[in-house]
């Protein structure tokens, strides 16, 4: 159980890094704009959305490469606490 919550925390961090990266380097911006008229916009409009699905991608690689399916769901959680760190 204490390895799920390190996962998170872990997680956590590293999405709020990237997401930090990406609106710094500009790259956040242009994906806006790219994505104006697709379904692509409301992923990106919101900043807990965009939290959540950075950490789901995050979540799915740190899932496959630990071969622990439990961290797949660490999303769930970890999506507010990117949300608060940025």
């Amino acid at each position: 159980m204490l390895e799920i919550f390190i996962a998170m925390l872990m997680l956590s961090l590293i999405s709020a890094t990237f997401k930090l990266y990406l609106e710094a380097s500009g790259l956040l911006h242009l994906m806006e704009q790219m994505a104006k008229k697709r379904w692509h916009f409301k992923l990106l409009s919101c900043s807990f959305c965009m939290s959540f699905w950075i950490n789901a991608v995050f979540g799915i690689i740190f899932a496959i490469f630990t071969g622990e399916p439990e961290y797949v769901l660490t999303p769930i959680i970890a999506a507010p606490i990117t949300r608060i760190l940025t």
